[in-house]
């Protein structure tokens, strides 16, 4: 529940610009993950001209261990603080509290259930939804399916659950007026072996927390 709250006060958060509050003597720390066998570091985003370095990261097992399930060049969010030990200018590594979202490489790119019904996760945020669009053919009493007509636009979050599993917050962003938020858990299946991944997203009701729908999706071939 508490990785409820948190991922949807960054939805928020996001779609109407407002800051994230910080947590006494934390901030909210972005950067891309360098993740090796036994050891992360994380190279902040800077606002500056010089490449900042890449900064060993300090956690708990737990939230160590969520960090080493992911891959070099995924992107974090993080509650942490930069950790300074001598009296030289800069960080030297950075302290990690909690995760409150992540961003996969793998998992950019466009997918497709039986009936291809599309989903294509554009970058870290944001995804869009298509429907294939058909063609009556009256003369033989059918239909033929023509193209994809793009549904909806939408802005997402993820947060690590387990090995290959998140947390995820959808929300329409379409209109300027921000959409319903629809919650689910996503797992993203042989990481490791691009056309053989698949995502499984089970979508929530609200109100009992039991899946009110399942979807199954395949890669499609080609660029991300």
């Amino acid at each position: 529940m508490q990785t409820i709250r948190g991922l949807l006060l960054i939805l928020i958060a996001g779609l109407v610009g407002m800051a994230s509050p910080t947590v006494a003597h934390a901030a909210t720390i972005r950067g891309f993950l360098i993740v090796q066998p036994d050891s992360v570091r994380i190279r902040p985003l800077s606002n500056s001209s010089i490449r900042p370095p890449a900064l060993p990261v300090e956690a708990d097992l737990n939230t160590l261990g969520s960090l080493l399930s992911l891959r070099s060049g995924d992107f974090v969010v993080a509650t942490g603080e930069m950790i300074d030990r001598d009296s030289r200018p800069g960080a030297e590594a950075v302290l990690i509290q909690g995760i409150e979202s992540v961003g996969l490489q793998n998992l950019i790119g466009s997918w497709r259930t039986a009936r291809w019904d599309v989903i294509r996760f554009e970058d870290f945020s944001r995804a869009s939804l298509y429907s294939q669009t058909q063609h009556r053919d009256t003369s033989a009493s059918s239909a033929r399916p023509t193209g994809l007509a793009k549904l909806k636009e939408l802005r997402y979050t993820l947060a690590p659950e387990r090995a290959n599993g998140y947390s995820i917050f959808l929300v329409e962003s379409s209109s300027r007026k921000p959409g319903p938020v629809y919650v689910g858990r996503l797992e993203l299946s042989a990481p490791g072996h691009a056309a053989k991944q698949e995502i499984k997203l089970d979508i929530l009701d609200p109100s009992s927390g039991q899946v009110s729908e399942s979807f199954h999706f395949t890669r499609l071939p080609g660029p991300k």
